[in-house]
């Protein structure tokens, strides 16, 4: 599944926004702490250059990712976030892409639960990730 994740910054506002392609107007949306934000910034600027990354979501802790953190669903989003990038409406702050591309995900999507697990693996095959996108 294609997604999208921003930094969502400004007067009030420090956090990462996931968004989730599932080709609806209104897409799922997960919140990532601003200190989990920056720890998987850290990450993927640690890594040399061309290094795929392994992505997914799962219902309970990936213990042998890189990165892994509880995400929390907040209100759906329109579609137009999973390509826009600036100022949003009504003064509050900005959205910036950090991470973007293809992720993996092993339970049904039909009903999105109010917590998920989202995960960072950095993987040796470089070529993949590039052709999915995941390092901008």
């Amino acid at each position: 599944m294609r997604f999208r994740l921003v930094h969502h910054f400004g007067d009030g506002f420090d956090h990462g926004d996931l968004f989730l392609d599932t080709g609806e107007e209104q897409i799922p949306t997960y919140e990532l702490s601003s200190s989990a934000l920056n720890r998987l910034l850290s990450l993927i600027a640690s890594l040399e250059s061309g290094v795929a990354l392994k992505i997914g979501l799962e219902s309970a802790p990936h213990t042998s990712a890189d990165f892994a953190d509880s995400i929390l669903r907040k209100q759906d989003h329109r579609r137009k976030y999973m390509e826009y990038s600036g100022p949003v409406s009504n003064n509050r702050g900005q959205v910036l892409t950090a991470l973007e591309g293809e992720l993996n995900f092993s339970f049904p999507a039909e009903q999105w639960p109010e917590k998920l697990w989202f995960w960072v693996q950095a993987c040796e095959d470089s070529s993949k990730n590039h052709e999915k996108g995941n390092i901008p």
